[in-house]
């Protein structure tokens, strides 16, 4: 899941829209050839299940997600997700990045709100999953 708004700071720009757009289309044609495993969607999940696939609720599927950095708005796309589709397998990236401490802060928050169960968590830098439902 990702919005495709581009960074904050790179969202002011005056091509910001351009932008997205490009990194969209680029994004598309690089899974194309993987196109009846992979299903991008460009959209938020924060706020319900506006755009949520058929039957996603209950597939077991990789959920990536790639929406922004800070805590705020990964533990609540992470929230998000985790009601959304109990049966994926939630993944994302950036969780060891020093410069951007956010993401390993909201996966930290989601086991602490119990969102995610500790041992659950996996990190192979940069990523992060949880294997809540690989067993």
């Amino acid at each position: 899941m990702n919005r495709f708004k581009g960074h904050p700071i790179a969202a002011s720009q005056p091509d910001a829209p351009q932008l997205g757009e490009v990194l969209w289309e680029h994004f598309c044609s690089n899974v194309w050839e993987d196109r009846e495993r992979v299903f991008p969607f460009r959209l938020s999940l924060i706020g319900g299940s506006a755009g949520r696939p058929p039957a996603w609720g209950s597939a077991r599927r990789p959920v990536y997600l790639n929406a922004s950095y800070d805590e705020e708005t990964v533990y609540s796309e992470i929230a998000s997700a985790a009601m959304l589709f109990p049966a994926a397998v939630l993944m994302g990236d950036e969780y060891a990045s020093i410069q951007r401490p956010g993401v390993r802060q909201a996966v930290n928050r989601a086991v602490s709100q119990r969102v995610l169960r500790a041992g659950d968590i996996r990190v192979t830098d940069p990523l992060w999953y949880s294997v809540r439902n690989l067993t």
